[in-house]
């Protein structure tokens, strides 16, 4: 059983280790940009509090 698992190891070892082949990554090379219009406008929003009012609460509630 471990003659197995170990001929499993070294089949994965030796499978990642052939998938690095010397490539590397480099973000550096690309780049992208966007322009953001300034078309927007103020529009209301709603703000909903949640207050859990159970005992165990107390202590923040009252540094709330």
């Amino acid at each position: 059983m471990r003659k197995n698992l170990y001929k499993v190891m070294l089949s994965l070892v030796a499978v990642f280790a052939s998938a690095c082949g010397g490539k590397s990554f480099n973000v550096a090379n690309e780049g992208s940009s966007f322009l953001q219009s300034n078309n927007s406008k103020s529009v209301p929003v709603d703000i909903l509090w949640v207050v859990d009012n159970s005992g165990s609460m107390a202590t923040s509630q009252a540094m709330l």
